[in-house]
């Protein structure tokens, strides 16, 4: 290939706790570099910032203190961050600030807030303030881009409803899968998790921030459903932040609720890991995703999944998970005590996991992505 590639990139989301749009960053990053060593990349960078290892790559960086998303970011970026010498810029989380000359790629994850600001918050401020600005800065940035790519078709299509002007311009690339998450020893497992779980316990592990499409009101109700009375099952939920919601704050200080069931907070990422293996059933009854990375983990890890049959979730499972209604709680709680009682199905599903995995391979989600900035690159 050829090492004449130059690309800026926004990877502001590496500084502080990972959430997905970090690990995408980093995982396209590493594999820009292994694909094409001569590339040279410019990162928009916090303080803070940690970078995974980019040799032999040209690198170089500028420092930004807006927060993405943001006003002040939308409208002051372009003032502090030059881009004259860099022919395309990748703005890799829903939004494009303004005055950027360069050529643009526009990663979309999602749209859940056009789609029901109820999908991301409950307080009605929240909801009023961010949902005015997702509503209006995101159909904005997707206008402005010269490329957009959506993470999923699930996002496309839910996309081109309310910007129906971009279908020529977006295309899909999937998330990859991150090769860290794979099964462990069992003592290290043991070994991570022991304090956090009880050993002689069952596990159903749900992980997912605290917005409501995560659904994990449901999902507790579901739990409390299908292993009622069994002190022998917990659940673990893992939830990176939450939201206010006093209905799921009054679930969560209910005795039984306090009694089976885990609230951990943002954890590091080998005790994630160990979670998977630790779990029987991983659960991911989001009604609603951008893509939903949680569950190929899940499968990397050999755990039998159940998720929802709609959105996202359902196209990234594909065959491979055991789907339901993610608004019944007792088709919940029914999947739920089938993926314990069904050892067969668990067992297909493991195997159909570990073929499903392959299908999302992060080194193809950055080949295509270079393709997009240097078809780009080429006009500019």
């Amino acid at each position: 290939m050829s090492g004449s590639l130059r690309v800026a990139v926004d990877a502001r989301y590496l500084a502080g706790p990972r959430g997905g749009v970090a690990y995408t960053v980093e995982n396209l990053l590493r594999e820009f570099v292994r694909l094409e060593p001569g590339i040279a990349l410019h990162l928009i960078v916090r303080p803070g910032h940690d970078l995974p290892d980019l040799r032999p790559a040209t690198v170089s960086t500028t420092p930004s203190d807006y927060d993405p998303p943001g006003l002040r970011d939308t409208y002051l970026f372009s003032r502090g961050v030059r881009l004259d010498d860099w022919p395309v810029y990748h703005a890799p989380h829903n939004f494009l600030p303004r005055g950027v000359r360069s050529r643009t790629v526009l990663t979309v994850h999602d749209v859940m807030w056009l789609q029901s600001r109820g999908n991301i918050a409950v307080q009605p401020l929240h909801q009023v303030f961010v949902g005015w600005f997702y509503q209006n800065y995101l159909p904005d940035s997707v206008r402005r881009a010269d490329r957009v790519i959506a993470v999923s078709h699930a996002t496309r299509d839910a996309l081109l409803r309310f910007v129906p002007e971009a279908h020529a311009k977006t295309l899909v690339i999937p998330n990859g899968r991150d090769p860290y998450f794979e099964p462990q020893p069992p003592v290290d497992v043991a070994r991570l998790t022991r304090d956090l779980v009880p050993e002689d316990c069952k596990v159903v592990l749900a992980i997912g921030n605290g917005s409501p499409h995560k659904n994990h009101y449901r999902a507790i109700q579901a739990f409390l459903r299908a292993f009622a009375g069994r002190p022998d099952w917990r659940m673990v939920l893992v939830r990176r932040f939450t939201r206010w919601d006093r209905r799921m704050t009054e679930l969560l200080e209910s005795p039984e609720v306090r009694r089976h069931v885990i609230v951990l907070p943002y954890v590091p990422k080998d005790v994630v890991r160990a979670l998977y293996c630790r779990a029987r059933i991983f659960f991911f009854p989001s009604w609603v995703e951008g893509f939903g990375l949680p569950i190929l983990e899940a499968m990397a890890c050999r755990t039998p999944v159940l998720t929802a049959n709609v959105s996202a979730p359902a196209e990234v499972a594909g065959d491979a998970a055991l789907k339901v209604d993610p608004c019944d709680v007792g088709a919940l709680a029914d999947g739920l005590r089938r993926l314990d009682a069904d050892e067969p199905l668990r067992e297909e599903l493991i195997g159909r996991g570990g073929e499903r995995i392959r299908s999302f391979d992060w080194s193809e989600s950055a080949r295509q992505t270079l393709e997009v900035y240097r078809d780009l690159g080429a006009d500019a």
